[in-house]
């Protein structure tokens, strides 16, 4: 018992003498990271990398850039929401992408970059990723069937879709407006 009072002790002591010591060799660490970090979160390697494949990735990321485009901003995604894209992805596949969900995580977070950091080009530069005939008539057959679909037009198309929907169809030179 004598032995486990005296641990005790010693460890308490310890602690209270070299505790605050460390904290404030955290607080140095934390300090010197911020410095470390960039004024501009541009100047971050991913983000670069991202703005750098900005013209490339053919007709996947063209979809995937058009899918954050078009996200509802500021709205929780319930969780019936996400089984019911999962039934998207399966009755579209004919027509998307051929990619493995973790691909396509991937290239969603790249092409959200894209567009947080860079709209204009976002939108401007999709003609790019759909240089073949091919692939510019494959996506405008995907977006046609989704904006015919009542799983998602039953959700509603907001003001902010319809315009961006207008800016896609301007720099591609096709309607893919929803029916009223």
């Amino acid at each position: 018992c004598y032995r486990e009072v005296r641990d005790a002790f010693s460890e308490a002591t310890f602690f209270q003498t070299y505790g605050p010591l460390f904290g404030v060799y955290l607080a140095d660490r934390a300090r010197d990271r911020r410095a470390e970090a960039p004024a501009d979160a541009r100047e971050l390697p991913y983000v670069q990398e991202a703005l750098a494949n900005l013209r490339s990735g053919g007709f996947a990321a063209a979809v995937a850039r058009a899918a954050v485009l078009l996200a509802r901003r500021g709205t929780f995604l319930p969780l019936a929401r996400l089984s019911r894209n999962q039934e998207i992805f399966r009755d579209y596949a004919d027509v998307l992408p051929a990619m493995t969900p973790d691909h396509w995580r991937r290239l969603r977070g790249e092409q959200e970059l894209i567009v947080d950091y860079a709209p204009q080009e976002a939108v401007t530069t999709l003609p790019e990723l759909l240089a073949e005939p091919g692939e510019r008539a494959r996506f405008r057959a995907l977006f046609e069937r989704l904006l015919q679909d009542e799983r998602i037009v039953g959700q509603g198309v907001t003001e902010e879709q319809r315009t961006m929907l207008a800016r896609m169809d301007d720099a591609l030179g096709e309607r893919l407006e929803p029916k009223a």
